[in-house]
């Protein structure tokens, strides 16, 4: 899960950047079978510390790291389009990211949590 905080009034502008740029690379991702879903959320206000989140499962029990080599393949041809004139950084930031699992017993590990995980650092 990865935690959002738009710039003031840009939190409309921020989902349509996500939907236009993370999600174009997350559906190639699905085609290849390395995610299953990708979800964006919004929590109806610019007060709290986040106020869009994007969630995304992979098929990988890894997480990001299972399919970061071929990830990185659609990273590398996919063309950044702006929103409104403007990129991530002008729209948002990422705050924070949350690796979590459904049944983590399942997978022989724990919950993980990482404020700067690196699938959020690389994401633009």
């Amino acid at each position: 899960m990865t935690f959002l905080k738009s710039q003031p009034g840009q939190r409309d502008n921020l989902r349509k950047f996500i939907i236009a740029n993370w999600f174009a690379m997350d559906r190639i991702a699905q085609s290849r079978g390395l995610i299953h879903d990708y979800k964006v959320f919004d929590s109806g206000n610019d007060e709290d510390p986040w106020n869009v989140l994007v969630s995304t499962t992979y098929t990988n029990a890894a997480g990001y790291a299972g399919i970061a080599e071929e990830f990185e393949k659609i990273r590398r041809e996919h063309q950044t389009l702006a929103v409104d004139g403007k990129s991530l950084k002008e729209l948002g930031a990422v705050v924070a990211s949350v690796t979590v699992y459904e049944n983590p017993a399942e997978l022989g590990g724990t919950l993980e949590r990482a404020g700067t995980a690196p699938d959020v650092q690389t994401r633009q």
